[in-house]
């Protein structure tokens, strides 16, 4: 492994594109834990880029070329969703999914 500038091995992050759910319909009470906290939590071990629009997937793993892909299954709210065009594209990059939610929450039957 390559040693960086101080002497010390060094190796790149892998990259995430992460397609968070719209962040606008949050109040300021829960935008901590539900949107921070994992954000942070998540850049301790990847590169993360954030996605938070509506897009065509194919395009966005041709501009960032991501090691993997992470989708917000949101919190049940259908209007903060994004649309995600040829999301079964690009299918050398694995795909998980990520929900953010109690166990009574009503976005568990969307992701399952």
């Amino acid at each position: 492994m390559p040693l960086d500038a101080l002497g010390s091995t060094s190796r790149r992050k892998p990259r995430m594109l992460y397609f968070q759910a719209r962040t606008d319909n949050y109040s300021p009470l829960n935008f901590e834990g539900t949107i921070d906290r994992p954000l942070k939590a998540l850049r301790e071990s990847f590169e993360v880029i954030l996605i938070d629009s509506d897009c065509d997937y194919n395009e966005v793993c041709d501009r960032h070329e991501p090691d993997i892909a992470l989708f917000d299954c949101g919190d049940g709210a259908e209007k903060s969703r994004l649309e995600i065009k040829n999301a079964a594209g690009a299918s050398g990059i694995p795909k998980i999914g990520f929900m953010k939610g109690d166990a009574w929450s009503t976005s568990r039957t969307k992701l399952l």
